[in-house]
């Protein structure tokens, strides 16, 4: 601790004595501690004094009571706290003295004196960024100083690496998800090192040409195999990696209708960064559709894409058990099942389906579709109602029989249909149609026939949204009752 004097009041009857000294508290404060006394030559004089000490233009006042008597009459010790900066920082110590009262003019001016101490700069840590396999301001490191205390925020730094996108900071040069993002506040005082965080830019495979043909096991075309022969043209990307390589080919398949996917079956991939993909899987009933999805894999990612082997043709087939009987298709359930249209004096029976399309639960036309046919009294429609599931049409109520035509020439029929939604509420979809004037020719549009309604009230367009799920109706056609 250091000591200074004031001059003698008086000649040399007394003067301010102050001891001081500075020490750091922590990172960015230091302490200055002041003792400031009364300091008396001779015997008899009875000192005393209001002594003021200021420190960075804070001021402590105290009074030293008068004590006969020679020595130092001590005064309060007091500290003041002050900011570390950036560098060393001069404080200044004023201190003044003061007799009020006193019968000596000398003794009522009193005395003063000026010291001063030095904080040391604020202690400071280092942060790296290290670009990890890029550049950062376009070098491989870049660093920035932290000073104690104070707030410190993630600076945005330019950083490049061909071929990857820059997510962020980590703590670990093998990091891939990133802890730190420009902006972010870091609090620690210490040094500190981050990595770059980087993605690869990534161009999934593509897909070409893919076949399934029903097969036996050896991939020999079979109209009725149970097996599908799979043949997928592919490549992967090397423009971003030009040492990128394909890691499998695979296919997997579900019945149409089904929504789980089987297991994922090897194809020979037929080459490295592109090929012709080939292989034979199964088995699959001869009665029904199944979708294969092939998956093309490489280090980064994949791509998918799908196809669809159909049910075999039967001219005419038989269930087993003889319960069963389809024509122009396998019998897959009990009863007739037709998969071929009918004929009536060469004229069809039950024409091919007409079916119109929406492209989006907003009722968006996509494509038209038009019936036009003479009819009789005795006619009416056959309509499915279908539901989509994301990417996939399901059939809710297969061919569902319409009343008969109950309108005149140049009036209109009409039509109820209920089916349910799901398994608490029934919806209630009805429908008018069109006969043309003169000639009872019954024709059927988007715009004339298509008037639904949901449960009273009228859709537009022709289709009903409940939840995601949108509901489109396939008109069958005119049959002879």
């Amino acid at each position: 601790m250091a000591t200074v004097s004031s001059g003698w009041v008086g000649g040399d009857d007394w003067q301010i004595r102050l001891d001081y000294s500075i020490t750091n508290i922590n990172g960015n404060t230091a302490r200055i501690t002041c003792t400031a006394s009364i300091n008396n030559r001779y015997a008899s004089v009875n000192s005393g004094a209001v002594v003021r000490t200021t420190v960075n233009g804070s001021t402590y006042q105290q009074t030293i009571a008068p004590v006969s008597g020679s020595g130092v009459k001590w005064g309060a010790q007091h500290t003041w706290d002050v900011h570390r900066n950036h560098g060393n920082t001069n404080y200044g110590i004023n201190v003044t003295a003061t007799m009020p009262g006193s019968s000596l003019s000398a003794y009522r001016s009193g005395t003063f004196l000026n010291a001063s101490v030095t904080a040391a700069a604020a202690e400071s840590h280092t942060i790296n960024y290290t670009a990890n396999g890029g550049t950062v301001n376009g070098s491989g490191t870049y660093g920035t100083t932290k000073w104690y205390g104070e707030h410190y925020y993630i600076p945005s730094l330019t950083m490049a690496r061909d071929g990857y996108d820059f997510l962020g900071w980590a703590e670990s040069a093998s990091a891939t998800s990133a802890s730190k993002h420009p902006g972010d506040e870091e609090t620690r005082d210490q040094n500190l090192t981050f990595y770059a965080v980087w993605k690869r830019r990534y161009i999934p495979p593509a897909i070409g040409k893919l076949t399934a043909t029903r097969s036996d096991s050896s991939g020999t075309a079979l109209d009725t195999g149970t097996y599908a022969k799979v043949t997928c043209e592919w490549s992967v990307d090397t423009t971003l990696k030009a040492d990128n390589t394909v890691s499998s080919v695979t296919v997997a398949a579900r019945k149409r209708g089904d929504t789980e996917w089987g297991s994922e079956v090897a194809l020979d991939a037929g080459g490295t960064t592109s090929g012709t993909a080939t292989g034979v899987v199964g088995t699959f009933d001869v009665g029904y559709a199944y979708d294969l999805r092939v998956t093309v894999t490489d280090p980064g990612g994949n791509a998918t894409q799908t196809t669809v082997i159909t049910p075999s043709f039967f001219t005419m087939d038989f269930l087993k058990g003889g319960r069963g009987i389809a024509f122009g298709k396998a019998a897959t359930a009990e009863g007739v099942d037709f998969g071929i249209g009918l004929l009536r004096d060469g004229l069809p029976y039950l024409p091919p389906h007409v079916e119109t399309l929406f492209s989006s639960a907003s009722g968006t036309l996509v494509g038209s579709a038009a019936i036009s046919k003479d009819v009789s009294e005795f006619d009416a429609i056959r309509i499915y109602v279908t539901k989509k599931d994301g990417t996939d049409w399901n059939v809710v109520s297969s061919e569902a029989p319409v009343v008969s035509r109950n309108g005149t020439t140049g009036a209109f029929g009409s039509a109820t249909l209920f089916y349910t939604a799901n398994s608490t509420t029934q919806q209630l979809i009805s429908f008018a149609w069109a006969f043309k004037s003169g000639n009872r020719k019954m024709d059927y549009s988007p715009a004339e026939f298509v008037n639904f309604t949901s449960n009273g009230t009228k859709i537009t367009g022709g289709n009903e949204v409940l939840g995601t799920k949108l509901y489109v109706f396939r008109v069958l056609g005119i049959k002879y009752m």
